[in-house]
């Protein structure tokens, strides 16, 4: 059997995906063993790195067992770890595109989701066809403070609003993507680092509820377990002045201070390290970019009020999936379906009704890095209480 089919519908999970583009794209000699277990033959460079010559990777969470020189692929694990590591050294990001159905009617679909007041739209004009490319980034959010926890999230980024929305995995699987880019496509070159520094920040803004509850739990385990603590070290050092009361031997004098101090310094560092335990953290680590390539068709509403003519608004239908692209609100960002005529301009129903001087500013691009770090706390810290 061998690698995955060029040109069919990819079946594979993102992870899936990722190691094994990464790893054709490296040299190596990919051949499926089975469901969700490949065996890779790796190239002369990666063989010395890795010390071995072959990898049998198996990505099925649920297999109770491994083959014969197999290892669990996943983005926590050993392996993963090391494909993570050469990749994000590599600057390797896997290419797909979304191939168009056949008779979409742009101008319908667009009629029947766009939904626009108080402004009077004639029908609209149909553009050229044309490829966007919409990038994915494939994250791991850690919750730390107490008990952690993990989730998978992806990301979908549009370059050129850039705009933000969440990809589940469901809708990953039913995007049938087709490996590669259309031949001869040309688009917009855009920095990766910058913009994955903007969906950072886009991340932290829509995970800060989460983020509120993680703190207020931590804050409970915290205070629970540093009680406990206290109880048990007043009690022990109550035990030891009690002890030396009842001996009433004069060498016990030399020996209670010291006993005391050591009871008093671990409990300070049993104190620090429960509070370091509970400190509440959002840690994101990107651990795969796909960058897609998804037919659109341009549709143009010219506006106007009264019979004169105050603008126009463009959106897209994604001729791949047979639906409207929500355009971003001009005031807030978000993407909508409905608009309201306000003042000089449209406006979604969030935005609806504030006063100029109050209506949120659309987010601003965050500046460019060099590298996209592994990890970045959501900033979440929890008050700490003075005393134990």
């Amino acid at each position: 059997m061998s690698g995955p089919t060029k040109g069919a519908e990819d079946a594979r999970t993102p992870f899936e995906a990722f190691a094994l583009d990464f790893l054709a794209a490296r040299g190596a000699e990919i051949e499926q063993r089975g469901a969700l277990d490949w065996e890779a033959v790796l190239p002369p460079d990666l063989a010395k790195k890795w010390r071995r010559q072959a990898y049998r990777l198996v990505f099925d969470p649920d297999r109770m067992t491994l083959p014969r020189s197999g290892v669990f692929a996943a983005p926590g694990s050993v392996a993963g770890l090391r494909l993570l590591e050469v990749a994000r050294n590599g600057g390797h990001v896997a290419r797909f595109h979304a191939l168009a159905r056949p008779r979409v009617d742009a101008r319908a679909l667009a009629g029947e989701e766009l939904v626009l007041h108080d402004v009077a739209a004639p029908p609209p004009k149909l553009g050229e066809p044309r490829h966007a490319v919409i990038v994915g980034f494939h994250t791991t959010l850690t919750f730390e403070g107490g008990s952690p926890e993990q989730d998978l999230r992806s990301v979908l980024v549009d370059p050129r609003g850039p705009s933000f929305d969440f990809w589940e995995p469901e809708e990953r699987k039913q995007a049938e993507l087709v490996p590669g880019f259309p031949e001869g496509l040309e688009y917009p070159a855009f920095d990766r680092a910058a913009l994955w520094a903007e969906a950072e920040a886009w991340l932290e803004r829509v995970l800060e509820p989460r983020a509120v509850r993680l703190r207020k739990k931590s804050e409970e385990g915290r205070e629970r377990d540093l009680l406990r603590l206290n109880t048990f070290y007043q009690t022990r050092i109550q035990e030891e002045r009690d002890r030396r009361r009842r001996r009433k031997v004069d060498e016990g004098e030399s020996e209670e201070p010291a006993t005391e101090a050591a009871l008093k310094l671990e409990w300070g560092r049993r104190t620090r390290s429960v509070r370091n335990r509970y400190e509440p953290r959002i840690a994101v680590r990107l651990w795969g970019i796909e960058e897609i390539a998804r037919p659109r068709q341009p549709v143009t509403y010219a506006l106007s009020q009264g019979g004169k003519a105050v603008g126009s608004l463009e959106v897209e239908v994604d001729l791949a999936a047979g639906s409207l692209v929500r355009p971003p609100c001009p005031v807030c960002g978000r993407p909508a379906g409905e608009f309201w005529w306000e003042g000089s301009g449209l406006v979604c129903r969030r935005c609806r009704g504030r006063k100029p001087s109050t209506r949120a500013a659309a987010p601003r691009p965050a500046p460019a890095r060099d590298s996209a770090p592994s990890a970045a706390p959501v900033k979440p810290v929890a008050r700490r209480r003075k005393g134990g």
